[in-house]
This record gives structure tokens, sequence and C-alpha cells, in this order.
């Protein structure tokens, strides 16, 4: 299966870009997470807010978590129009970026959509490995906040 752009796993594609910095968080935490532990409690007992970090941190993963396992690919008609749709939009957007209203907010949301959209085809493909490593990166944080 391609990721929508015809070729696999190429630079550009969100998922892909997604597994891949995953994986360097989670080998970096695989070599370093005892390290890190005793580092990281000095850190909290002098400066308790810095304990947030984790917390949210561990916030964030689940949520990306949960919305990657609610994306059901097969059960989304017409995925690789809409990826096409989308690689459209992010067309439109770079060429008259100059020439839109000054609404940083809306062309934001809407950029960020159009790459979701534009990287769709290659959810199934490697929906497994962010599952995976999402549960390995969220372990080592429980390990490290101790």
């Amino acid at each position: 299966m391609t990721n929508g752009t015809g070729s696999f796993g190429q630079t550009g594609d969100l998922y892909y870009e997604l597994r891949d910095s995953l994986q360097g968080v989670k080998q970096f935490l695989d070599g370093n997470v005892h390290a890190l532990r005793p580092g990281m409690q000095t850190l909290f007992a002098a400066l308790p807010q810095s304990r947030h970090l984790l917390d949210n941190l561990i916030y964030l993963l689940n949520g990306f978590k949960l919305n990657i396992e609610q994306l059901d690919i097969g059960q989304i008609p017409s995925v690789p129009e809409i990826t096409r749709f989308a690689v459209q939009l992010e067309t439109f957007l770079q060429s008259a970026q100059d020439l839109l209203p000054e609404e940083p907010t809306v062309y934001r949301d809407v950029q960020r959509t159009a790459r979701v959209l534009t990287s769709l085809g290659s959810l199934q493909e490697v929906k497994g490995e962010l599952m995976f490593l999402v549960d390995s990166i969220v372990g080592q944080l429980y390990e490290l906040k101790g």
C-alpha cells in the first residue's frame, strides 16, 4: 500500500514521520531511562512544577493514541480521493498564502487538517507500530516519574 503520494514511507508523510520520531524517543529512553531517572527525581524535588512535563507528555501521548485508534481507515470510503483532494488543498495553500486573508489560525487549521488527510492512506500501514511505540514510551515515562 502506498502512502497516498505514490511511494512507500516517503519523507513528508505524517504517519511515517510520527513513527520515526516515536522510534527515536523510544530508542533514546531504552538506552537512557536508568541514567535519566536520578536526575529527573532531583529536578522534581528542586522544581516541583517540572513533574508536569512528564504528566503532560503522558497525557498528550495517550490522547494521540486514542485519536489514532479511532481512525479506522477501512470504514472511510474514498480514501484515495480524500488524499488527492488534500494534496490539492496543500498546493493551493502554498500558492495562495500571500493572497489569503490575514487569518493565521484558520490558515493553520486548514493546513494541519490537509496534512493529516494527505497521509491518511499510510496510517493503516503504521498504525500498529504507532500504538506499540506510544505504549512503550508511556511506560518508560512512568518509570522516570518513579
